[in-house]
Formats: C-alpha cells, structure tokens, sequence
C-alpha cells in the first residue's frame, strides 16, 4: 500500500543555492525541474515541501518583505 507523501513548511534564510537545489535554514530542498531560485543569499523565504522518499521538493516559494 502507498503511503501519502508529506508535506512540511519552513520559514528561514536563505543559506545556499545551486542549480538543483537550495539550503533554507539547515534544509536542503530540491527545486522542480527548470525552476531557478531568483532570490539573494540571506533572504528570508517561506517554502513549501514535499517530501518523497527522504527527498524534500520544493512546491512554492515566497519571498518575505524585510521589516524595516
């Protein structure tokens, strides 16, 4: 029997990003296939992930307005 994949939330900075992937906080996120993260080092971000198999898939990410 097929499990359902789950599904999480981060919130945090940006640490890395390359062209398969990027590190939010401590958690590396796969990006889906031809999607670029746009976004600079140290920006905050709110991502959401699915997890497949102990790999975690980015399915949205916003950008979060600095407080000034």
């Amino acid at each position: 029997m097929a499990t359902s994949p789950l599904h999480g939330i981060i919130v945090g900075r940006l640490k890395e990003s390359h062209p398969a992937g990027i590190v939010v906080g401590n958690l590396m996120l796969f990006l889906r296939a031809g999607e670029p993260c746009h976004y600079k080092i140290g920006t905050t971000l709110h991502v959401f992930y699915i997890e497949h198999d102990g790999r975690n898939d980015t399915a949205n990410i916003t950008p979060i307005p600095a407080v000034r």
